[in-house]
């Protein structure tokens, strides 16, 4: 039977995870709003709400920071896995021309907002070099680039002579995007959930949700340990790891590898641009502050710990080949390890929003590989929602529309 484990091997992160306070649920409890996980997604939301006044509890069954998150490899683009033009095919003009520049948005706010909340996450600003793939050759780039520069987002096309000087890449061409970013992403949530605790949020770990009963007034959780959590709204921030009693139409568990190389600074592009591909699945490569090499992708439609584990050797092999042939200056030594798993939708776009047929309840479903773009995105709408702020694209995410 197949494993549901979230992670398997250690992240580069898990070496400099920081220590964090949390309470333990002893209790019934009453709150405004209840958030239920404490990853990047939770983190974004509790703090977006406690900073509105609002009275806001966070629940995880793991340690904050943990699972899906601590796996992430916290390339924080604009640029969604679908491109513009593809995604037109999907959904049509208008509506991927608001999911691309809603995004652009986020990472600007999110930008924003880690700077005036002072969080220590070793976020740094980055461009993103899209190379061409099975997906979009280099005609295919030149016009995802028209597209984009329509709707007035940061992409200009590299030509092979700048790729070569730049990046050591030999490639026809490439769409080089500012307006990105990385970060180390426990530390990120760690410390967005931080300012939430300033701003009166309660952390409880562990506590796992067992059921949901929901009304026209007020929403009750019970705990595996039978406590009762009585809130006005409750906010499911789970990742894919949905709660039995959610469920969600086709969606994939999809599995995926990283590994972190030694450090080796001296070999690094100068930019140390974000480096992904126009392909299904797509490898993608960044740098961390000690110089590693930080490489990821091989994915596969399976959430099958035990076969991950037995794919590792094979994919790190992959990894392997791939750099040699793409930077052939990097070395790939490998210090780090791991796989972990996420959603995927058709769209490849989040579900955000409230869950048919449960009143006073919304889930951040975060599809794809832009999870903390799209967290922030949820954020965003979430506190527009509760605080009676008009919200125009609430129908681009909506339960229903990208599964």
């Amino acid at each position: 039977m197949a494993s549901e484990q979230p992670t398997e091997g250690v992240s580069v992160w898990e070496t400099l995870r920081p220590d964090f306070p949390v309470q333990s649920l002893q209790s019934d409890l009453r709150t405004e709003v209840l958030v239920i996980g404490a990853g990047v997604s939770g983190a974004l939301v509790a703090q977006a709400l406690s900073a509105q006044g609002r009275d806001v509890a966070v629940i995880d069954k793991n340690a904050p920071g943990d699972g899906s998150t601590a796996a992430s490899t916290c390339l924080l683009l604009f640029e969604i896995d679908n491109p513009l033009t593809v995604l037109v095919d999907k959904i049509g003009k208008e509506k991927a021309a608001r999911v691309w520049q809603r995004s652009f948005r986020a990472m600007q706010n999110l930008t924003e907002k880690v700077r005036a909340l002072d969080i220590d996450c070793d976020y740094a600003l980055r461009d993103a070099l899209l190379l061409p793939g099975k997906i979009l050759g280099p005609a295919g780039l030149r016009r995802e680039c028209e597209a984009r520069a329509a709707l007035g987002l940061e992409s200009r096309i590299v030509e092979r002579e700048e790729l070569l000087r730049e990046f050591g890449i030999d490639r026809p061409c490439a769409i080089l995007s500012g307006n990105s970013a990385e970060a180390h992403p426990v530390k990120l949530a760690l410390g967005v959930l931080r300012r939430a605790q300033a701003q009166g949020a309660k952390i409880f770990s562990p506590v796992e949700a067992a059921s949901i009963e929901t009304g026209e007034k007020y929403a009750i959780v019970t705990t595996s340990n039978g406590h009762r959590i009585t809130a006005d709204f409750v906010v499911f921030c789970c990742g894919y790891q949905l709660p039995e009693f959610l469920s969600v139409k086709r969606h994939q568990i999809v599995s995926t590898w990283a590994a972190a190389t030694k450090p080796q600074p001296q070999n690094l592009w100068p930019s140390k641009a974000m480096i992904w591909e126009a392909a299904d699945p797509y490898l993608y490569i960044r740098t961390t502050p000690e110089g590693r090499v930080l490489i990821g992708g091989e994915d596969e439609e399976h959430n099958d710990n035990a076969r991950r584990i037995k794919r590792t050797p094979a994919k790190l092999e992959r990894f392997r080949s791939k750099l040699s042939l793409l930077m052939p200056q990097l070395d790939f030594e490998v210090d780090f390890a791991w796989s972990g798993a996420f959603g995927s939708s058709s769209t490849g776009l989040p579900m955000i929003g409230n869950v048919p047929d449960m009143p006073r309840v919304c889930a951040v479903l975060g599809f794809g590989g832009n999870g903390t773009t799209y967290a922030q995105i949820a954020a965003e709408m979430i506190a527009n929602a509760l605080g009676g702020k008009a919200e125009p694209d609430i129908d681009l995410f909506a339960f229903g529309e990208n599964d």
